[in-house]
Protein backbone atom coordinates (compact mmCIF):
# COMPACT_ATOMS: atom_id res chain seq x y z
CA UNK A 1 0.00 0.00 0.00
CA UNK A 2 1.38 3.27 -1.19
CA UNK A 3 2.24 5.83 2.12
CA UNK A 4 1.53 9.61 1.98
CA UNK A 5 5.20 10.62 1.72
CA UNK A 6 5.10 8.01 -1.30
CA UNK A 7 2.55 9.90 -2.75
CA UNK A 8 4.09 13.01 -1.93
CA UNK A 9 7.47 11.91 -3.48
CA UNK A 10 5.65 10.88 -7.21
CA UNK A 11 6.77 12.73 -9.99
CA UNK A 12 5.69 12.58 -13.58
CA UNK A 13 7.27 12.17 -16.24
CA UNK A 14 6.95 15.30 -18.67
CA UNK A 15 5.74 14.79 -22.53
CA UNK A 16 5.85 17.97 -24.99
CA UNK A 17 6.10 21.45 -24.21
CA UNK A 18 4.23 22.21 -20.43
CA UNK A 19 2.84 18.58 -20.82
CA UNK A 20 1.15 19.66 -17.14
CA UNK A 21 1.31 22.65 -14.58
CA UNK A 22 3.26 21.09 -11.84
CA UNK A 23 1.42 23.48 -9.03
CA UNK A 24 -2.35 21.65 -9.67
CA UNK A 25 -0.37 17.92 -9.46
CA UNK A 26 1.45 18.77 -6.35
CA UNK A 27 -1.52 20.42 -4.85
CA UNK A 28 -3.39 17.76 -5.56
CA UNK A 29 -1.00 14.98 -4.27
CA UNK A 30 -0.77 16.90 -1.27
CA UNK A 31 -4.72 16.25 -0.97
CA UNK A 32 -4.53 13.05 -1.36
CA UNK A 33 -1.21 12.17 0.82
CA UNK A 34 -3.54 13.84 3.71
CA UNK A 35 -6.42 12.16 3.20
CA UNK A 36 -4.41 8.91 3.26
CA UNK A 37 -2.86 9.55 6.61
CA UNK A 38 -6.22 10.70 7.87
CA UNK A 39 -7.90 7.03 6.77
CA UNK A 40 -4.00 5.44 8.37
CA UNK A 41 -5.05 7.25 11.22
CA UNK A 42 -8.20 5.72 11.43
CA UNK A 43 -7.05 2.39 11.12
CA UNK A 44 -4.52 2.73 14.17
CA UNK A 45 -7.26 3.92 15.90
CA UNK A 46 -8.88 0.50 15.35
CA UNK A 47 -6.16 -1.28 15.73
CA UNK A 48 -5.63 0.47 18.80
CA UNK A 49 -9.45 -0.82 19.62
CA UNK A 50 -9.08 -4.13 18.78
CA UNK A 51 -5.94 -4.52 20.77
CA UNK A 52 -7.93 -3.49 23.90
CA UNK A 53 -10.87 -5.49 23.08
CA UNK A 54 -8.04 -8.77 22.64
CA UNK A 55 -6.51 -7.42 25.89
CA UNK A 56 -10.37 -7.85 27.71
CA UNK A 57 -10.70 -11.14 25.73
CA UNK A 58 -7.97 -12.08 27.79
CA UNK A 59 -9.03 -11.35 30.78
CA UNK A 60 -12.52 -12.75 30.44
CA UNK A 61 -11.54 -15.96 28.75
CA UNK A 62 -12.46 -17.90 31.63
CA UNK A 63 -16.23 -16.45 31.30
CA UNK A 64 -18.64 -18.46 30.40
CA UNK A 65 -19.42 -19.84 26.66
CA UNK A 66 -21.49 -16.48 26.13
CA UNK A 67 -18.93 -14.37 26.97
CA UNK A 68 -16.49 -16.21 24.56
CA UNK A 69 -19.00 -16.30 21.59
CA UNK A 70 -19.34 -12.37 22.13
CA UNK A 71 -15.96 -12.19 22.46
CA UNK A 72 -15.43 -14.35 19.42
CA UNK A 73 -17.79 -12.50 17.30
CA UNK A 74 -15.70 -9.24 18.51
CA UNK A 75 -12.49 -10.12 17.23
CA UNK A 76 -14.51 -11.27 14.18
CA UNK A 77 -15.99 -7.73 13.74
CA UNK A 78 -12.81 -6.02 14.64
CA UNK A 79 -11.08 -8.03 11.93
CA UNK A 80 -14.00 -7.14 9.11
CA UNK A 81 -13.80 -3.55 10.09
CA UNK A 82 -9.56 -3.78 9.66
CA UNK A 83 -10.32 -4.99 6.54
CA UNK A 84 -12.88 -2.57 5.68
CA UNK A 85 -10.76 0.30 6.61
CA UNK A 86 -8.01 -1.17 4.54
CA UNK A 87 -9.71 -1.98 1.69
CA UNK A 88 -11.73 1.24 1.92
CA UNK A 89 -8.27 3.32 2.36
CA UNK A 90 -6.42 1.70 -0.64
CA UNK A 91 -9.44 1.98 -2.58
CA UNK A 92 -9.16 5.84 -2.49
CA UNK A 93 -6.01 5.75 -2.72
CA UNK A 94 -5.89 4.17 -5.89
CA UNK A 95 -9.17 6.24 -7.09
CA UNK A 96 -7.29 9.94 -6.41
CA UNK A 97 -4.04 8.40 -7.63
CA UNK A 98 -5.93 7.33 -11.01
CA UNK A 99 -7.82 10.43 -10.60
CA UNK A 100 -4.56 12.54 -10.79
CA UNK A 101 -2.96 10.90 -13.62
CA UNK A 102 -6.32 11.09 -15.55
CA UNK A 103 -6.11 14.79 -14.85
CA UNK A 104 -2.19 14.67 -16.56
CA UNK A 105 -2.65 13.17 -19.54
CA UNK A 106 -5.78 15.44 -20.12
CA UNK A 107 -3.45 18.53 -19.47
CA UNK A 108 -1.36 16.69 -21.86
CA UNK A 109 -3.66 16.53 -24.47
CA UNK A 110 -4.91 20.14 -24.09
CA UNK A 111 -1.73 21.08 -24.51
CA UNK A 112 -0.66 19.17 -27.21
CA UNK A 113 -4.16 20.52 -29.11
CA UNK A 114 -2.74 24.00 -28.31
CA UNK A 115 0.54 23.42 -29.48
CA UNK A 116 -1.22 21.66 -32.94
CA UNK A 117 -3.61 24.66 -33.20
CA UNK A 118 -0.56 27.12 -33.14
CA UNK A 119 1.52 25.03 -35.55
CA UNK A 120 -1.77 25.08 -38.05
CA UNK A 121 -2.28 29.23 -37.50
CA UNK A 122 1.33 29.93 -38.03
CA UNK A 123 1.44 27.98 -41.24
CA UNK A 124 -1.49 29.36 -42.43
CA UNK A 125 -0.24 33.03 -41.38
CA UNK A 126 3.08 32.06 -43.61
CA UNK A 127 0.70 30.56 -46.30
CA UNK A 128 -1.31 33.98 -46.06
CA UNK A 129 1.91 36.48 -46.16
CA UNK A 130 3.55 34.39 -49.27
CA UNK A 131 0.49 34.56 -51.43
CA UNK A 132 0.18 38.60 -49.96
CA UNK A 133 3.78 39.08 -51.29
CA UNK A 134 3.89 37.61 -55.10
CA UNK A 135 0.11 39.70 -55.00
CA UNK A 136 2.66 42.75 -54.36
CA UNK A 137 5.33 41.55 -56.32
CA UNK A 138 3.03 40.87 -59.52
CA UNK A 139 1.25 44.75 -58.86
CA UNK A 140 4.93 46.33 -58.38
CA UNK A 141 5.92 44.10 -62.09
CA UNK A 142 2.43 45.63 -64.01
CA UNK A 143 2.93 48.62 -63.01
CA UNK A 144 7.05 48.66 -63.58
CA UNK A 145 5.52 47.67 -67.22
CA UNK A 146 3.19 50.29 -67.51
CA UNK A 147 5.67 52.79 -66.67
CA UNK A 148 8.41 51.73 -68.91
CA UNK A 149 5.48 51.56 -71.60
CA UNK A 150 3.89 55.24 -70.71
CA UNK A 151 8.33 56.32 -70.64
CA UNK A 152 8.74 54.62 -74.16
CA UNK A 153 5.67 55.96 -75.65
CA UNK A 154 6.43 59.52 -74.30
CA UNK A 155 9.98 59.04 -75.66
CA UNK A 156 8.79 57.90 -79.21
CA UNK A 157 6.40 61.14 -79.09
CA UNK A 158 9.70 63.17 -78.29
CA UNK A 159 11.46 61.58 -81.17
CA UNK A 160 9.43 62.26 -83.83
CA UNK A 161 9.02 65.98 -82.49
CA UNK A 162 12.44 66.40 -82.01
CA UNK A 163 13.08 64.49 -85.85
CA UNK A 164 10.05 67.44 -87.18
CA UNK A 165 11.67 70.01 -85.55
CA UNK A 166 14.95 68.99 -87.16
CA UNK A 167 13.49 68.70 -90.79
CA UNK A 168 11.87 72.22 -90.06
CA UNK A 169 15.34 73.61 -89.15
CA UNK A 170 16.85 72.39 -92.35
CA UNK A 171 14.18 73.72 -94.93
CA UNK A 172 14.44 76.98 -93.01
CA UNK A 173 17.74 76.98 -93.78
CA UNK A 174 17.91 75.82 -97.22
CA UNK A 175 14.96 78.22 -97.53
CA UNK A 176 17.44 81.12 -96.44
CA UNK A 177 20.23 79.91 -98.04
CA UNK A 178 18.10 79.77 -101.36
CA UNK A 179 17.00 83.55 -100.32
CA UNK A 180 20.66 84.51 -99.81
CA UNK A 181 21.57 83.00 -102.98
CA UNK A 182 18.98 84.79 -104.86
CA UNK A 183 19.60 88.40 -103.73
CA UNK A 184 23.43 88.24 -104.75
CA UNK A 185 22.87 86.89 -107.54
CA UNK A 186 20.39 89.87 -107.91
CA UNK A 187 22.84 92.29 -106.62
CA UNK A 188 25.39 90.96 -109.38
CA UNK A 189 23.43 91.45 -112.06
CA UNK A 190 22.21 95.06 -110.85
CA UNK A 191 25.87 95.83 -110.58
CA UNK A 192 26.63 94.41 -114.69
CA UNK A 193 24.06 96.26 -115.72
CA UNK A 194 25.01 99.46 -113.46
CA UNK A 195 28.31 99.40 -115.44
CA UNK A 196 26.98 98.56 -118.68
CA UNK A 197 24.61 102.10 -118.03
CA UNK A 198 27.65 103.35 -117.68
CA UNK A 199 29.97 102.01 -120.07
CA UNK A 200 26.86 103.73 -122.41
CA UNK A 201 27.09 106.97 -121.27
CA UNK A 202 30.90 107.40 -121.35
CA UNK A 203 30.38 106.69 -124.91
CA UNK A 204 27.75 108.95 -125.64
CA UNK A 205 29.04 111.54 -123.52
CA UNK A 206 32.42 110.90 -125.71
CA UNK A 207 30.49 111.20 -129.14
CA UNK A 208 29.28 114.51 -128.29
CA UNK A 209 32.30 116.32 -127.70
Amino acid sequence: MLTAEQIRNTEFQKVGFNGYKSSDVDFFLEEVAESLEMATRQNEDLIQKIQILAENIEEYRAAEDSVKSAILNAQKTGDAILREANDKAQAIADEMLADAKQKVQQAEIASQKMIDEATVKSRDMLDEATIKSKEIVVEAEAKAAALVADTEKKLGQQLITYNYIKDEIKNFKETVLDSYKKHIDLIMNTQVVNKNIEGMDAKFNSENE
